[in-house]
């Protein structure tokens, strides 16, 4: 990597133009390995998601950051040690659009556009996800600042358990609640690393098994940020009315 002190500025100055409202910035500073964050639609779950990704993968962090710092693991086949990130989400179009795009950006651009600055992205690593058009990825590689390269794969909860079957992964991010199998897949990718989990996500399902595993706060491996409109600047008082 040529400059490397120009390079990190460059990965800093994206982070640093995120401006986390406060109960954003809870969320990120939790610290045991379980948390989610809930609330309703467009109150900026999912780019406080995206952001925490983007900032595990490349182990670059503002100063207000004090939070996870998730360190990868061995991997069994090449004995090198990786960091393994799986972002999951409802739908190939949501994945795409809204996550993918705020993290890594889209082929059209180059991957240039997301959270993650593009010097840090892995030259040809991006591989496109088959039998889905549109430019979803199936995954892509990222360098971090410890010296590690972070693999991002992106799964649909649509493809089943069985499209997990093979990862071993470091941390799960979900955007909207996963299928309670889907989940415990999840939760398995993640057991032999000792691993993390995130969700942001609205109840649209209700009191469902997992969101009440988080709302009753007694286990303390697990922790919860609800955000409502009323914790977040950019819906005025009119939309809030609407």
């Amino acid at each position: 990597m040529e400059n490397k002190d120009q390079l990190l500025l460059e990965a800093k100055r994206r982070f640093l133009t995120y401006e986390p409202y406060p109960k954003q910035k809870e969320f990120h500073n939790i610290t045991v390995k379980n948390k989610v964050i809930g609330g309703g639609n467009q109150t900026g779950k999912t780019i406080c998601g995206t952001f925490e990704v983007a900032m595990q993968a490349t182990q670059c962090f503002p100063d207000w950051h004090q939070g996870w710092r998730i360190p990868g693991h061995i991997d069994a086949t090449s004995g090198q040690k990786v960091r393994v990130i799986i972002v999951c989400s409802t739908d190939s179009k949501t994945l795409r659009d809204s996550i993918q795009k705020k993290l890594v950006g889209m082929d059209t651009d180059g991957y240039t556009s997301g959270s993650i600055a593009p010097d840090w992205i892995v030259k040809d690593s991006a591989v496109k996800a088959r039998g889905v058009g549109g430019g979803l990825l199936d995954s892509i590689q990222v360098r971090a600042t410890d010296g590690i390269i972070t693999t991002i794969y992106f799964r649909v909860y649509s493809q089943g358990r069985e499209n997990l079957q093979s990862l071993t992964a470091d941390l799960v991010y979900c955007d909207e609640e996963p299928p309670q199998t889907v989940y415990g897949e999840l939760m398995g990718r993640i057991a032999g690393t000792n691993g993390y989990f995130m969700m942001a996500f609205t109840p649209l399902n209700g009191m469902t098994p997992l969101v009440q595993s988080f709302w009753r706060r007694d286990d303390p491996k697990k922790g919860l940020v609800i955000m409502s409109v009323f914790d977040v600047g950019h819906i005025s008082q009119e939309g809030i009315d609407s």
